[in-house]
């Protein structure tokens, strides 16, 4: 299964410490450690202006990591499975309904998510 869309669970603490972070769910009592890419995605997943999108999250990832996109969609799909197991984040069939970002109209935004509804994944 794609995942497409993120929302993090609102019950779960965030805390970074030298480019690493821990990830404590409060309903579980438990933590889970994020590596330096582990926690540049948690970074993009929180993003106001990403809004939990996994393509937004992948094409920034893009932008810093020198790897093929292909595989950073691979592994951040691998990641998002993990958290999801962990029930640190939940996903949804739709983005949020919340204004585009300054850089971003709203046609751009459509043709996004038309984008990634028609691959049916």
């Amino acid at each position: 299964m794609t995942i497409h869309y993120v929302e993090v669970s609102p019950r779960v603490l965030f805390r970074e410490i030298e480019g690493e972070a821990v990830l404590l769910d409060l309903d579980q009592q438990s933590y889970f450690g994020l590596d330096e890419i582990g926690t540049r995605i948690w970074q993009l997943l929180i993003d106001a202006e990403i809004q939990g999108r996994v393509e937004r999250v992948i094409r920034s990832l893009g932008t810093e990591y020198e790897t093929s996109e292909e595989q950073l969609a691979v592994d951040v799909q691998s990641f998002l499975q993990e958290l999801l197991e962990a029930q640190l984040i939940s996903t949804r069939e739709a983005p949020p309904k919340i204004e585009a970002a300054d850089n971003e109209s709203p046609e751009e935004e459509a043709t996004e998510d038309e984008a990634a509804a028609a691959t049916g994944s």
